[in-house]
């Protein structure tokens, strides 16, 4: 498991609002910590974005092989047990893409 790979995970038991279901999420820990920690840190896609606020990236199939416009959710940024970690559906090349999910986490923890 790598940092920039997308994952279906298993996000039931949601309290209030936060994103739930199996559904597909970004690993955004580092290397180090995918390497020993049971858990890691993703932040979940959504296909059915209503607005794009301060916070969301874009992805397109082409960005990463997942199969429809997606965005990743970096308000929703959360530390999950490997054992929520299914199968791997894509994986972010565009450095891009990674630059933009580094900056929007960068704003969702209030940081800049």
């Amino acid at each position: 498991m790598h940092r920039g790979e997308i994952y279906l995970v298993d996000l039931r038991n949601p309290v209030g609002s936060e994103q739930s279901g199996v559904r597909p999420a970004v690993i955004v820990q580092n290397e180090v910590g995918n390497a020993h920690s049971p858990t890691t840190i993703i932040c979940p896609l959504t296909s059915q974005v209503k607005n794009m606020g301060a916070t969301h990236v874009t992805l397109s199939p082409d960005d990463c092989g997942i199969l429809k416009e997606s965005t990743v959710l970096c308000e929703q940024v959360r530390v999950i047990d490997k054992s929520r970690i299914r199968n791997k559906v894509g994986e972010i090349r565009n450095k891009e893409k990674i630059e933009a999910i580094n900056q929007k986490l960068l704003i969702s923890i209030g940081i800049i």
